[in-house]
């Protein structure tokens, strides 16, 4: 009877090691099938409504609500929907580069711990994303990055290295692998997400310039003609524009970039909106960029700033265009059209800026708020020249020169000889 068990026993072994080294087998064997294919298979991009980033340490969350993709953390503003789209994209294409073994302990090293584990230095960064109902559509935990060691050359070790992929598992950390794609988009910091470019209007674009401050001083600046400069009025004429300055402030709505939202329930007094200073620009096109320039958050370096956006009135004034007159019918039309054009990219800009109070750098908004004592100076007095000095670049009487005893000549040309 012992016999026979210990017979039944050495067949359940070889049976176990037979099994173990084919499972052994077949996991090596599938690891390079994996390889080239996709990590998240038919994700359906046009679906996902949500997208949830979650640290350790904080949660985004972006939803699309009417069309428009907004961050829910500030107050529902719009996201920057070319970054959402791109995160979208890259998610559905990202590739397995390498199938990782790793164990429990190189996950740690590697981030491969899901952020509600309860531990931070470990953690990496968990994407989810959800469909409509939050059926969740496909999640991502993204770890740290490869760093490929940089080769040497001459000889001499090389310092540092360079990033060569991303450590990802879409089941939690069970499987681990290497793509080559890097994930520094996918942060889960608010400001990152938020479509924080304004405007940009170029100072070729300006016709006329009012700062207004909170004291009631107005500066007032104008072009008379489509080739010249902004002018201020009241110039006296030994004053001049800085041209630095006077720079600056035209081009202070250029490239014009928010730092944050500020919270929609902050009153105007809490904002020192109540006693705002104004920098309104009129466009060569017609449009009106009105700023108002509040306050700042304590101990803060930006300034609460509204904008509104609108369109001068149309000319009403303007003779009537005869029917016959082809050419001046054919440039009325090419006006209208493009009065038009404006007028919907202003009502664009209105519904995208209005209601809203943003962060601005002060640095910014410095040239939105210049004095009349910063912006003009003196006049520098014109040079006066001295005949006599040959540095002045003139030639003053040429002296008579002394000869022999003190007797005097002076300097004769051609064939004019002196008088013996």
């Amino acid at each position: 009877m012992k016999g026979k068990n210990l017979a039944l026993l050495i067949i359940v072994a070889a049976g176990l090691a037979a099994w173990a080294a084919w499972s052994s087998k077949t996991s090596r064997r599938s690891a390079p099938d994996l390889i080239g294919k996709r990590v998240l298979p038919n994700l359906p991009i046009n679906d996902v409504r949500t997208i949830q980033v979650t640290t350790p340490q904080e949660k985004l969350t972006i939803t699309k609500s009417n069309d428009t993709w907004i961050v829910k953390n500030t107050y529902g503003y719009p996201a920057d929907l070319p970054k959402v789209k791109g995160a979208l994209i890259k998610l559905s294409e990202m590739k397995i580069g390498q199938v990782m073994r790793v164990s429990q302990k190189q996950k740690e090293a590697l981030k491969m711990v899901p952020p509600d584990a309860g531990v931070t230095n470990t953690a990496g960064t968990l994407v989810e994303l959800f469909a409509a109902n939050d059926k969740k559509a496909a999640s991502l935990l993204v770890g740290d990055v490869r760093q490929r060691k940089s080769p040497a050359r001459d000889g001499f070790e090389a310092y540092g290295g360079y990033p060569d992929g991303q450590y990802v598992s879409p089941d939690g950390g069970k499987n681990v692998f290497l793509v080559k794609d890097l994930f520094e988009d996918l942060s889960p910091r608010i400001q990152d997400w938020l479509d924080l470019e304004l405007l940009s209007i170029e100072p070729s674009e300006l016709s006329a310039i009012t700062i207004a401050s909170a004291d009631g001083k107005e500066l007032k600046l104008s072009r008379t003609d489509a080739a010249g400069t902004l002018e201020l009025e009241g110039l006296a004429g030994d004053e001049e524009l800085d041209s630095s300055k006077s720079y600056d402030m035209q081009s202070a709505l250029s490239y014009l970039r928010a730092t944050d939202i500020a919270d929609p329930a902050l009153t105007e007094a809490a904002l020192g909106l109540d006693k705002a200073a104004v920098y309104r620009a009129v466009t060569t096109k017609g449009q009106i960029v009105t700023v108002r320039i509040g306050g700042s958050p304590t101990n803060g370096t930006d300034r609460y700033v509204r904008f509104d956006v609108a369109m001068k009135p149309a000319d009403t004034n303007a003779p009537a265009v005869q029917s016959t007159d082809t050419n001046a019918v054919t440039a009325a039309r090419k006006v209208a059209d493009e009065r038009k054009k404006t007028e919907e990219k202003t009502s664009a800009l209105s519904a995208k800026l209005g209601g809203w109070t943003y962060l601005l750098d002060n640095r910014k908004l410095l040239s939105m708020t210049l004095s009349r004592e910063t912006l003009v100076k003196k006049k520098e007095p014109p040079k006066t020249t001295d005949s006599a000095n040959p540095e002045d670049g003139e030639a003053g009487p040429v002296p008579e020169k002394p000869v022999g005893d003190g007797v005097t000549t002076t300097p004769v040309s051609g064939n004019d000889h002196p008088a013996p």
